[in-house]
């Protein structure tokens, strides 16, 4: 029998449940990375230091022979904070071969490029979500969101 009543070793409020449709510029919200200790749960801020083993935790994946991808590319991290985005959160993450993330990240960057500032407005959260899927699947790799 499962209980509806929250764990009493997990802090109340920890879990954070995301869906495609939650992911609005008004809702969205960085996921908390958890990390487990000897003592217990503690939260720790999705960072570019910390994002492969944000992602092996979310995936539940060891992404041996594979690149921790960055969906949204760290070049345009500015662009993306300005639009709300938290591109270190590893919901944005993507495991790719490593010879396949070093043959595209050139071109992907360049396609983000034209996309972000080609526009001539501010992009919208639900245009980058739009646009990450797209080349997802023009550079054929999966997405977590």
């Amino acid at each position: 029998k499962t209980s509806s009543k929250p764990s009493k070793n997990i802090p109340a409020g920890i879990k954070q449940v995301f869906s495609p449709a939650n992911l609005t510029q008004q809702n969205c919200r960085q996921s908390t990375i958890l990390s487990v200790t000897g003592s217990g749960f503690t939260p720790k801020k999705p960072s570019s230091k910390n994002f492969r083993k944000s992602l092996q935790d979310f995936t539940g994946e060891s992404g041996v022979g594979m690149e921790a991808h960055h969906v949204f590319p760290q070049a345009f991290r500015a662009d993306f904070k300005k639009i709300g985005l938290e591109i270190d959160d590893p919901i944005y993450g993507s495991w790719v071969p490593k010879d396949i993330h070093n043959g595209f990240s050139y071109e992907y960057n360049q396609d983000w490029d034209a996309f972000l500032h080609g526009a001539g407005h501010k992009r919208s959260i639900q245009e980058c979500f739009s646009f990450a899927k797209e080349l997802s699947r023009k550079y054929d790799f999966k997405i977590n969101f």
